[in-house]
């Protein structure tokens, strides 16, 4: 006498499948979701930047980049840019000793500080209402398409 008792797993088999799979969905939904996202950050950015000259204005952009499980959305300055100065703009800075400055060929003795202008932090709060929904629908229909795999 005995108690035989298999694992045939068929779930578990359906799973893993579901599961390679993963990649190329999330793709498909994330990807775009994703370009929606930053353009939705970089619309509510844009007009708070601060425009003296133009040249933060003109510099700032986004991108996306990667696939699958590894998705990069960027808004802002990043590379090379002559707006060197946005992260001042951004964070401020307390009054300050300084000297000659070559790329604005100025010397400066006592700079007097600058507030900050929170206008990257005011522009993405502004677009979360915007941006969280958009990603959630993008994880929903991800889920929604593995359940209906087979």
């Amino acid at each position: 006498m005995s108690y035989k008792i298999d694992f045939a797993a068929a779930d578990v088999q359906w799973q893993i499948m579901a599961l390679q799979q993963f990649p190329e969905i999330a793709n498909k939904h994330f990807y775009p979701a994703m370009h929606r996202a930053t353009s939705a950050i970089k619309t509510s950015i844009e007009p708070n930047i601060p425009r003296k000259y133009g040249t933060v204005a003109s510099e700032f952009r986004k991108a996306v980049s990667g696939k699958g499980l590894n998705i990069t959305g960027r808004v802002g300055w990043w590379g090379d840019i002559e707006g060197w100065y946005v992260n001042v703009l951004e964070y401020g800075a307390v009054p300050h000793k300084q000297g000659y400055i070559p790329a604005l060929q100025v010397t400066i003795k006592n700079h007097p500080g600058i507030a900050a202008r929170r206008f990257m932090e005011r522009g993405r709060k502004n677009a979360q209402s915007e941006t969280d929904p958009e990603m959630a629908l993008a994880a929903e229909a991800v889920v929604n398409e593995l359940a209906n795999s087979s």
